[in-house]
């Protein structure tokens, strides 16, 4: 599946990139036991695209390596995500994205990636995250940072195929999306008991695309915010995100995040109680449903 491809390619494309770079000062990280996942940012260079695509197209070269195949579907799968002399593949579109982003001198640093916790002692070593009484595991995709001379702002990034159909933040607010704010939970809270890292500013989130496409009115989507803190940048004074990806002046993250912990515990309640009532937001919720055809609600 090409996404989970893309994220073992950037992950490890990324793993490489902190090998080289020096200790940044601003970001200091005193990790609780060795066995801990590097948290380091990553400072990409615009002028080093060339060698950046290289080592990206290494890097899936010898992922492919490791299936057998022999079929016309998995190879233009490979093509799509590698390229040709004919066009771009996902994976040059995604360091173009990248490196637009590098050249704002403001720009949030990718830090944290893949980052697991309640798996396995090879998967991090950290366990489950108590959430309202709940535990919670899972794996967030990156975690960016970037410091303003007086603290330490962090972003919560979430790669996606596409962006047409992310959550947004109505739907987080009426609780019918809880990946980003739990995910912003958990790596606060990791932070803070992991890696002695106290996070002043909570910047919210950002869907990062996987497979940049062309939009008439705002050119190639590489990126786009959600819940964003109104007060912060997220990359030069040119940028300026729509209404609908950053929050109102009354609003702030830190009450999404407590509201989110509420219907944390009414779901679990829900779920307790055997309460499954269908309550779908759109049709939408029903299109894709692969339970539909014994569905009564329909």
């Amino acid at each position: 599946e090409k996404g989970n491809m893309m994220h073992e390619i950037l992950y490890i494309f990324f793993s490489e990139i902190q090998k080289q770079e020096n200790e940044i000062t601003w970001l200091p990280i005193h990790k609780k036991h060795p066995d801990l996942k590097n948290i380091k940012p990553v400072v990409l260079d615009p002028n080093n695209k060339e060698v950046y695509l290289k080592l990206l197209i290494e890097i899936a070269e010898q992922h492919f390596s490791k299936f057998h195949y022999d079929n016309i579907f998995m190879k233009m799968e490979i093509e799509n995500i590698i390229g040709n002399e004919f066009k771009k593949g996902m994976l040059e579109k995604w360091l173009v994205g990248e490196l637009e982003r590098v050249a704002s001198s403001e720009y949030f640093h990718p830090s944290a990636f893949e980052f697991g916790f309640g798996y396995s002692k090879e998967e991090n070593g950290i366990p489950a995250i108590d959430i309202n009484g709940i535990n919670f595991k899972g794996k967030i995709d990156r975690v960016d940072f970037k410091s303003d001379g007086n603290s330490i702002q962090m972003l919560m990034g979430d790669y996606k195929s596409k962006l047409k159909n992310v959550s947004s933040n109505s739907d987080i607010k009426n609780g019918l999306s809880l990946q980003i704010p739990v995910y912003i939970m958990a790596i606060r809270d990791i932070l803070r008991d992991y890696y002695n890292v106290d996070v002043e500013k909570i910047a919210g989130g950002v869907y990062y695309s996987l497979n940049p496409l062309s939009d008439e009115k705002k050119g190639m989507e590489y990126f786009k915010l959600i819940m964003f803190n109104p007060e912060l940048k997220y990359c030069d004074s040119n940028y300026k995100p729509s209404k609908k990806e950053v929050l109102s002046a009354t609003e702030n993250i830190d009450d999404i995040l407590e509201q989110t912990q509420e219907y944390v515990a009414q779901y679990a309640k829900n779920i307790e109680n055997n309460e499954f009532t269908p309550n779908p937001s759109t049709n939408k919720s029903c299109t894709y449903c692969g339970l539909k055809s014994v569905c009564l609600y329909k």
